[in-house]
Formats: structure tokens, C-alpha cells, sequence
């Protein structure tokens, strides 16, 4: 497995932390950057069989879990299981991925801070995640952590180079879109569907912003059924609004930012999507 394409500076921490993998290791960054990427290639790099703790939820009948990466939840049974892995004496590195580590469960965390306590030699935990806050913060002190930033500019360029985007319309379309992303890069790339979607949302998103009262309460219409849409919309009118700020910081965007982040909190917190949409927008 080839080195994941990384921000320069979260390449050399990787080279550094390769050299003496430290027995817990927290992998975060934002949604795209290639984190569980990142701990494949530590595992693979290692020679360590691939082993992945991935989140579950209970099959529809109740007999049973089954693997659900999207709403699932990292269990205990899982982590208890590697008391197991772990027993003995280990001839060569033994590497676990926990995936998405923030959503383990109490319990898991609990079970798997009783491993910390107890390091064997030779084998290593890799916790990825996107929100490293969730953690237990005992887990996190007994933790070091590698951030994967997002790639500079010049890096998605060479990037969207060597994806094969010769237009250059897309090409400055797929920059913006990814903010640096290598994995969203690689979705938008082959998935033209996916892309379209991506771009629609960057559109709605403008006019929620800049259009006139009338057309931001179509755009409150358009979304105001379905929640993950209606978070997407938000997500990219973050976006634009950080993008305004870092070229021109002034109040009234960061006003406008502070109050994108409460609506989407609200959104997510189950709220009503057309009430916190159409207070937004009026």
C-alpha cells in the first residue's frame, strides 16, 4: 500500500511516529482527509494482519449486530474480544484499528482504557476519528496523537493533475468543493453523480446566503424534509463563509458563521429543519 497522500507537515509526524509507533495512537482530522487510510498503511507498513473494529447497531430482528460504519456504534463486546489478541507473547507487531473510535460505547471505552493499563509488547491500538474530543480524557492522556491536515493548495492541484481532471473549470470546481480533502477528492473524481450533488449543494448554499428573501425560502422548501440534506446545505455555507473570512475577515461574516454553526447544531439535535432554516434566512 502506497504512502496516503498527506499535508506536509502530517507526513513528517507520520515518518516520526513510524519509527517508534507509540502503544496508543489517536488518527484525526476532518471528514476526507484519509485518516482510516492513514492507519491502514501504519498496520499494512508493520506487516500486522489487518485487523479493524468497525461500528455496529443490531440487525432488525435483535439476534445479533452487524456492521453499520455510518450509524453504528463502536461495541464493548468487540473490545473485550481483544483480551484475547493480546495474551501472550507477541513475535511481531500486532496492530488494532479502531474505527471511528469516538462513538465507542462507555463501556468499550472503559474496556479498552483496562488494555492501556495493561501495554503488551509488540501490540498497538490505532483510535481513528474525527472528533478526538469524545474520547475518555484518560484514554487520551495514555494516547499520542497524528492530525492529518487538509492538502495545500498546491498539493490538490498536482492532485487533481494526476486524478486525470483535465478541464479546467471542474478542476477549479474540485478544489473548492474537497477544501484540500484527498478521499472527498478521489469520491468526486469517480463518482459523477456524487459530484453533481456536491456542486448542486454549493449553489443552494450561495443563494441561502446572497439570494433575495424569496428565493432563500425556496431554497428553505427545498430541504426542509430531509435532515441530512438540509446539514449538507449548511456544512457548504460554512464553507463559503470561512472561505470569505480568511480573504476578508470583517464581523458581521464571523456573526454570520457563529450563527450557521448553531442552526446546524440545532438540525442535527433533531429541531425542526423549515423553523431553524426560515429564522436563519429572515
Amino acid at each position: 500500500m502506497r504512502q496516503p497522500i498527506l499535508h506536509p507537515t502530517s507526513k513528517t509526524l507520520l515518518e516520526a511516529y513510524m519509527k517508534a509507533l507509540p502503544q496508543a495512537l489517536i488518527i484525526t482530522g476532518k471528514a476526507g482527509t484519509g485518516t482510516l487510510e492513514v492507519a491502514k498503511y501504519i498496520s499494512e507498513s508493520l506487516g500486522s494482519p489487518l485487523d479493524i473494529i468497525v461500528p455496529k447497531k443490531k440487525s432488525k430482528d435483535g439476534n445479533r449486530f452487524e456492521a453499520d460504519t455510518k450509524n453504528g456504534r463502536v461495541i464493548t463486546e468487540d473490545v473485550r474480544a481483544l483480551y484475547d489478541s493480546v495474551r501472550g507473547k507477541q513475535t511481531s507487531p500486532r496492530v488494532f484499528i479502531i474505527q471511528s473510535a469516538d462513538r465507542m460505547m462507555a463501556n468499550a471505552q472503559h474496556a479498552l482504557l483496562k488494555l492501556l493499563e495493561e501495554p503488551a509488547d509488540n501490540v498497538y491500538f490505532l483510535l481513528e476519528t474525527y472528533n478526538a474530543e469524545s474520547l475518555f480524557p484518560t484514554i487520551r492522556s495514555r494516547s499520542q496523537t497524528l492530525t492529518i491536515l487538509p492538502l495545500s493548495s498546491e498539493q490538490s492541484e498536482v492532485y487533481v493533475e494526476e486524478l486525470g481532471v483535465t478541464d479546467p473549470k471542474k478542476r477549479v470546481q474540485l478544489k473548492y468543493i474537497a477544501e484540500g480533502l484527498p478521499v472527498e477528492l478521489e469520491h468526486l473524481v469517480s463518482d459523477e453523480e456524487y459530484f453533481k450533488e456536491r456542486a448542486e449543494r454549493i449553489s443552494d448554499a450561495r443563494q441561502l446566503l446572497q439570494a433575495d428573501s424569496y428565493q432563500k425560502l425556496m431554497i428553505v422548501q427545498k430541504y426542509q424534509t430531509n435532515r441530512e440534506q438540509a446539514l449538507q446545505l449548511i456544512e457548504s455555507a460554512m464553507q463559503m463563509t470561512r472561505h470569505s473570512v480568511s480573504v476578508q475577515p470583517h464581523p458581521a461574516l464571523i456573526t454570520q458563521l457563529e450563527e450557521l454553526l448553531a442552526v446546524k447544531e440545532r438540525i442535527a439535535s433533531n429541531y425542526n429543519i423549515r423553523l431553524q432554516l426560515t429564522k436563519f434566512v429572515l
